[in-house]
């Protein structure tokens, strides 16, 4: 019977978000939202450029009591027909390790696949630790990696996963407004109304027509066919990353809570 490997260790502790615990637990403080949900949307990046959206987006679900977490991103790799999962125990972080929920990736098939690499190498998750473990400590995670923005992966991942997620989970969504590229302010306003209103036919057509579509579509597509109905509401304003003003390059961001009503 297959077991899966050893702890994933931090990647961009220190460099995206502080190693040391007393900064980190004091960059993580938030007051709980009178609006709770169990989805948020939540951009990755350095803390310096990412945390007030993720105090807020984070402030919305801090009350909520799961049985299970799911972890969902993009993988900042080559596109593969793949959604990965981790061969993982525990994920480190400064805070403490945060538990995989191993007995439900031992039943995943295709399009889920078993995968150390990816995992190791993407941060878009990893940013995410800290909170879980400070405000769900030793609650399962599933982290998953979405290797192609792609409804055939989404359809057939849902009806695999579907059946077999307990009634209390928690999703957090990794994804960006816009990719690291030029000029996407214009975009990043499209694709943050069309969240808010639904429009993911509107999502996946700027996919195909101008890859100016959210870092993260991919996973925002697998959600959505999980949750029942509703719509996502801003947490914040949009902001933005000139990280690279040399070749005019800029990436944007906002947060996100999914209302059920």
């Amino acid at each position: 019977m297959y077991k899966p490997g050893s702890d994933r260790h931090p990647l961009v502790d220190g460099l995206f978000y502080p190693s040391q615990e007393e900064e980190l637990k004091q960059a993580l403080s938030l007051d709980p939202a009178l609006e709770q949900s169990s989805a948020i949307i939540v951009p990755h990046g350095g803390y310096t450029h990412v945390l007030k959206h993720l105090q807020e987006a984070f402030s919305h679900v801090v009350d909520q009591k799961p049985e299970l977490i799911i972890l969902i991103g993009p993988t900042h790799r080559e596109p593969e027909d793949h959604i990965f999962y981790p061969d993982y125990v525990n994920f480190e972080s400064p805070l403490g390790l945060v538990p995989v929920a191993s007995e439900l990736t031992s039943q995943l098939k295709k399009p889920f696949t078993r995968d150390k690499m990816n995992h190791m190498e993407e941060f878009s998750l990893e940013i995410l630790l800290p909170f879980v473990r400070e405000y769900f400590p030793d609650k399962p995670v599933l982290p998953l990696l979405m290797g192609k923005d792609s409804m055939k992966l989404v359809k057939e991942g849902k009806k695999q996963l579907q059946q077999k997620l307990p009634e209390k989970t928690l999703y957090i969504i990794s994804s960006n407004l816009s990719p690291h590229d030029r000029q996407t302010e214009e975009w990043a306003l499209n694709n943050s109304a069309w969240i808010t209103k639904g429009d993911y036919q509107s999502l996946m057509e700027i996919s195909r027509k101008s890859k100016k579509q959210p870092c993260g579509l991919g996973p925002l597509l697998f959600v959505k066919e999980l949750l029942p109905s509703g719509h996502w509401k801003t947490c914040t304003n949009m902001t933005c990353s000139t990280g690279d003003s040399k070749r005019g390059l800029e990436v944007w961001y906002q947060s996100f809570w999914f209302d059920y009503t």
